[in-house]
């Protein structure tokens, strides 16, 4: 995961009227559902800023006092704003105040409702419910003071957190019934902040949703992440390092982000896990919106400071043979065999780094431990590359960061620049070896178990043959840039490797001639079956084509990873996609040159 800043500012007032501008503390903020404003709220005013661009648009007057909280409809037609000076203001897409009413005391938080235009008012004594069709605001008296609130995604529910460590669930009808769930939370310390998630996945057969239970996380100032079921079932408990101030999920619900004290936002799965730092303030970040639908985030510190951070995730996957593994909600792994359409889901409950497939072996990296799977025993050869299923066998408890890993029969190799180091599967180091250069590029070929066969492509144009039982590596070709990509035939007498300049080239390991090159290549491999036909990758169009002659072409495929009989394996956004490549050009070929062995 990569966040990308895209723009940052700060939100300044001359409180003095000496000329000197000094930051204030953003309180909230929300995104117009188009993501074409945003909304802030910092000392007495509701401040308008361009969503993509971070500009100024407006600064709207109306409050007398401080500004505390804001909220979009769901439609983008109206906005509300409420603070210290017991209103709350309503806007409408001209920024113009339309209607406005008071509550008896601070108002704290708001929110409208994800499916109407219902709005939710807390302040610190009381809470209401005001509509466009019912221009009448529905008070009701709190127990204790309210500190936030959230509706639920079907807008059937809303929650309010209260400073007594309390959480009350209504309908979201009325506000004068009793609460349907009552949660009391041990600690009695204020409930900060609440987000309620409703995951759907969708089936890629038949578009049907499936609905995913819906989870409300809670954030309290006992340094406490919380999760419940929606019907107050209480699910997990994570103790925090840090004091949180503010929650949302994001990306479809599929993940939690949470800022606060440290000066840190912080993003974890909508179970709990910790995947990392996202962004790291000069301050307490105090706010936070996310853009629904999409990966965008606003950020506001006590200082001021303001920002917009686009989320990227890099893809983590590896490919042996027909067989794929991908990582999927950044802690569960899925490995798929494409020839037979057959998977299995790994959940691995922690955020995975890297994975390596060989064979009927499998490693995965974790935040703290690599674990090494193998598949199912007592099952043949056949039922193995038709069924999947794995179990583990051995944890390496490993917290360092290294650029590559590879897993055979029987060890691990890792890779840190310019050194290679080999382990058995239980951590027990049995070999190293140090290249000149910086190693860009490792695949296991193959070869008897515990003495397989690795090929490393370094910085300085190497290509390297190394066996694992051997201390030597041997070099093989030198090449005039970088390697990214190597693969040698299933007789093991031609190599072919792409430098950084794109150039692929084909060499005959006997004699060292080359016996191919082209140009503008991303990918290459070499069939499993015929040593004689290979695929290769350039301007997004797959060839498949013989030493002797050329042959088929398909447009629009991405990068070829695997070769298996008459099927292609192709990376197409974030996909491994199966893609049948007809041999009747090739057979052709051999005929009409009387080549019939």
């Amino acid at each position: 995961m990569r966040p990308t800043l895209q723009w940052i500012d700060k939100v300044t007032t001359d409180d003095k009227g000496d000329g000197e501008l000094s930051g204030v503390c953003v309180y909230d903020m929300a995104f117009k559902p188009d993501g074409s404003e945003l909304l802030i709220a910092a000392d007495c005013l509701v401040y308008l800023c361009d969503g993509l661009s971070g500009a100024h648009m407006q600064s709207l007057k109306g409050h007398k006092d401080l500004v505390y909280t804001v909220a979009w409809s769901h439609t983008g037609e109206l906005f509300a704003s409420g603070g210290a000076d017991k209103l709350v203001i309503l806007w409408n897409e001209k920024h113009e105040g339309t209607l406005r009413y008071s509550h008896t005391d601070v108002i704290q938080c708001m929110m409208f409702s994800p499916v109407n235009q219902v709005l939710l008012t807390c302040a610190m004594n009381e809470f209401g419910l005001w509509s466009t069709a019912d221009k009448n605001v529905i008070k009701q008296r709190s127990q204790a003071r309210c500190c936030c609130c959230s509706w639920s995604t079907d807008g059937n529910i809303f929650a309010i957190g209260h400073g007594d460590g309390t959480i009350t669930l209504r309908r979201g009808t009325s506000v004068t019934e009793d609460p349907i769930v009552t949660i009391s939370r041990p600690a009695g310390e204020p409930i900060w902040g609440i987000s309620f998630s409703h995951l759907r996945a969708f089936d890629p057969r038949n578009n049907d949703p499936k609905s995913v239970e819906e989870v409300m996380a809670v954030i309290d100032w006992n340094r406490t992440l919380s999760l419940y079921s929606i019907d107050g079932t209480h699910l997990e408990d994570r103790q925090l390092e840090y004091e949180p101030s503010c929650i949302s999920f994001c990306l479809n619900g599929e993940y939690l982000l949470v800022g606060g004290s440290d000066h840190k936002l912080r993003m974890y799965t909508r179970k709990g896990v910790l995947l990392g730092d996202l962004v790291n303030m000069d301050q307490w970040i105090w706010a936070l919106a996310v853009r629904p639908g999409t990966n965008l985030i606003g950020i506001g510190c006590v200082d001021g400071t303001i920002g917009s951070y686009s989320l990227h995730f890099s893809t983590v996957h590896c490919v042996d043979h027909a067989r794929y593994a991908h990582r999927k909600s950044m802690t569960d792994v899925i490995v798929q065999n494409l020839e037979y359409r057959t998977s299995c889901l790994i959940k691995c409950n922690d955020l995975v780094r890297k994975m390596s497939l060989y064979d009927t072996r499998l490693a995965i990296q974790l935040s703290d431990k690599i674990i090494i799977y193998k598949q199912t025993q007592n099952a043949t050869k056949s039922d193995r590359r038709k069924y999947l299923k794995y179990q583990q066998i051995e944890t390496m408890r490993r917290d360092d960061h290294f650029s590559l890993m590879v897993v055979t029969y029987g060890h691990l190799i890792i890779c840190n620049d310019e050194r290679l180091q080999c382990f058995d599967h239980k951590g027990l180091k049995k070999r190293e070896w140090n290249m000149k250069s910086v190693v860009r590029y490792l695949r296991v070929l193959g070869g008897p178990p515990l003495r397989e066969t690795l090929v490393v492509g370094t910085a300085d144009g190497g290509v390297y043959k190394i066996f694992i039982d051997n201390d030597y590596p041997i070099l093989i070709d030198n090449r005039k840039s970088s390697i990214k990509c190597i693969d040698i035939n299933s007789n093991r007498t031609v190599i072919a490797s792409i430098d950084d300049n794109l150039l692929c080239k084909w060499m005959d390991l006997r004699t060292g001639d080359t016996l191919l090159q082209e140009p503008g290549c991303h990918s290459v491999v070499f069939n499993t079956v015929n040593e004689n036909i290979f695929a290769f990758t350039k301007n997004n169009t797959l060839h498949v084509r013989t030493f002797s002659s050329p042959g088929h072409v398909t447009r629009g495929v991405g990068y070829v990873l695997g070769f298996v009989k008459n099927k292609t394996f192709c990376l197409l956004s974030y996909n491994l996609i199966p893609l049948e490549v007809p041999f009747t050009i090739q057979l052709f070929q051999y005929i009409e040159k009387n080549n019939f062995k």
